[in-house]
């Protein structure tokens, strides 16, 4: 992490206020965002999935690298700075450190990410296993799906961490 902020020392922090989007949802920039102080938030269709404050944390890659809208809002929690990237893909290219340091954020992200939709798909099982049993006893399934949500929520806020 120290080396990639380390490649861009010398350049300006971009400062963003308290309460205001870095990035938003649906919004195509190009650009990558490496927090340099503060804290944000990372929401999607309007549910909040984790909370960075990690300073060299790096935002906005999938949307530059896949040249496609950005998935996330990211808000900031407090008055924060970032260094902004604006042509991602070429500062990718020409300093490949940069790029592989991306690359394992990316890696680390999907990695903790199948772990969660394989925990997620096994609760899943197990209770609708649990429903038909409950069925059979006449218990209401609207119960036991409402364990599930719980249990899923539970299981995105495990591994909430490990997305940033």
């Amino acid at each position: 992490m120290d080396s990639f902020i380390s490649l861009l020392e010398g350049q300006a922090t971009r400062p963003v206020a308290k309460g205001s989007a870095v990035i938003k949802q649906g919004d195509k920039q190009g650009r990558l965002f490496v927090l340099a102080k503060g804290s944000v938030e990372v929401v999607v269709h309007g549910t909040a999935i984790c909370t960075i404050a990690k300073p060299g944390a790096v935002l906005g890659e999938l949307s530059a690298l896949l040249d496609t809208p950005h998935n996330a809002t990211v808000n900031a929690l407090e008055d924060s700075e970032f260094y902004v990237i604006e042509d991602a893909e070429k500062f990718l290219a020409s300093n490949p450190e940069a790029g592989l340091f991306v690359a394992k954020v990316l890696a680390k992200r999907l990695s903790h990410l199948d772990n969660y939709f394989a925990d997620l798909k096994k609760e899943f099982f197990r209770v609708t296993n649990s429903a038909q049993l409950l069925a059979a006893r006449q218990i209401s399934g609207a119960d036991a799906m409402s364990a599930f949500w719980e249990k899923a929520e539970q299981g995105l806020t495990k591994h909430r961490h490990h997305i940033s």
